[in-house]
């Protein structure tokens, strides 16, 4: 196929609009430093360091999720995949994966000097790709020069942070971070300008999470895998390990079966709140494999600087926040009125009351109670709705 030639806007309504290569080959090389922030995380609660482990985790798959988004978002409304397009997205993807190099200092060392350079890098792509945007679609001109300014202005406050002390360096990325995610709305960018792809958008976001599901997965098989080479407690390895899978298969069907995509037909604030609402259901996501990873590494007890209530809230609390974010997207976004969003909330809330139950029965078997918790959500979806395909992805 031929490339096309000119970044103008894409058709919002554009029938069989689908992923393209290019964008899948951005999901997976991103599922990297995802990868890298979810190790780290399970080390250092293993380590005993929950609290610089945690803020750390949290700061490094915001700005990892902000670039993907940011990317995801652009590509819906322009994609001409030409040359430059192409050439562009590969200095985001070499961003990407510079900053997963800078994971582990960052992590161990609190220096985010390789972690910065890698986010600014991704976001020169990105702003190289709203200016060219804006010289050659002349109707998202102004909207191009707000976004493509107020991205290139944060950036250099990035590279400014660093040279603050510590303490104040994690403020000021707390602060730069929502500055970051204001500037799309304070550009003015919703489908009357620089519009998207419904359904496209809806795609793009199950994909990425369905790769986020597939790392979490994998970390937790492999830190059950070398639980299991260290010898004994095979009964304990055994559970966790059915209880992981029972997680990880109910929290995919409860995402692809469940979650209403109606937000993203509405209005431009219920699509924010949908979007940036996945942050939560992304991070939940990764910091789940990183919670199972713990729980395996607890089982003996050999070098694991954690109680038994904390190795219980590593999975148990990214349990409950998806729990939460997905109560809210369909609260908040969707709009729903009836008693589904209580429901999935009221069982966040169960599955975190659990947690003191780790001090009697131990890690696995609580993480066993919370899958069973989870199966039972699930159970109860599939009576309320048999046949409904409850996705309201929007028609092509």
């Amino acid at each position: 196929m031929p490339w096309k030639t000119g970044m103008v806007a894409r058709d919002p309504s554009e029938p069989h609009r689908t992923a393209t290569p290019l964008e899948l080959l951005f999901d997976l090389v991103f599922v990297t430093a995802v990868a890298q922030v979810a190790a780290q995380l399970d080390h250092a609660l293993l380590e005993g360091h929950a609290a610089q482990g945690i803020i750390s985790f949290l700061m490094l798959f915001g700005a990892i999720w902000w670039a993907w988004m940011s990317f995801t978002w652009f590509a819906s409304a322009f994609d001409c995949d030409d040359g430059p397009y192409r050439m562009l997205a590969f200095v985001q993807i070499a961003g990407s994966l510079v900053l997963a190099a800078g994971v582990p200092s960052a992590f161990n060392d609190l220096d985010f000097r390789w972690v910065v350079l890698g986010y600014v890098i991704m976001r020169i792509g990105y702003v190289a790709q709203w200016l060219r945007a804006g010289r050659e679609h002349p109707t998202v001109r102004n909207l191009s020069l707000k976004i493509a300014g107020g991205t290139a202005a944060v950036q250099v406050l990035w590279v400014l942070q660093l040279t603050l002390p510590d303490d104040y360096r994690i403020i000021a990325f707390f602060i730069l971070f929502v500055i970051e995610l204001a500037v799309p709305w304070f550009s003015g960018w919703n489908s009357g300008q620089g519009g998207f792809h419904p359904h496209h958008i809806a795609e793009r976001f199950g994909l990425f999470t369905l790769i986020v599901i597939g790392e979490s997965i994998t970390a937790a098989t492999l830190a059950i895998q070398s639980a299991f080479e260290e010898g004994g407690h095979v009964t304990e390895l055994t559970i966790l390990a059915v209880a992981a899978l029972l997680i990880a298969l109910s929290t995919w069907w409860l995402y692809f079966g469940y979650l209403d995509f109606k937000a993203l037909r509405k209005n431009a604030t219920t699509t924010y709140i949908w979007s940036y609402s996945h942050y939560f259901i992304l991070a939940a996501i990764a910091a789940g494999g990183a919670g199972v990873a713990v729980v395996a590494g607890s089982v003996g007890g050999h070098g694991v600087h954690l109680p038994e209530w904390g190795v219980a809230l590593a999975l148990t609390v990214p349990v409950a926040v998806f729990l939460f974010a997905y109560a809210a997207i369909d609260a908040f976004a969707n709009g729903r009125r009836d008693l589904k969003p209580v429901v999935f909330a009221g069982t966040g809330v169960v599955v975190l009351a659990l947690t003191p139950l780790a001090l009697v029965i131990g890690g696995p078997w609580t993480t066993l109670v919370t899958a069973l918790i989870m199966v039972a959500l699930l159970t109860k979806e599939l009576l309320a709705h048999p046949s409904e395909d409850a996705r309201g992805r929007p028609a092509e």
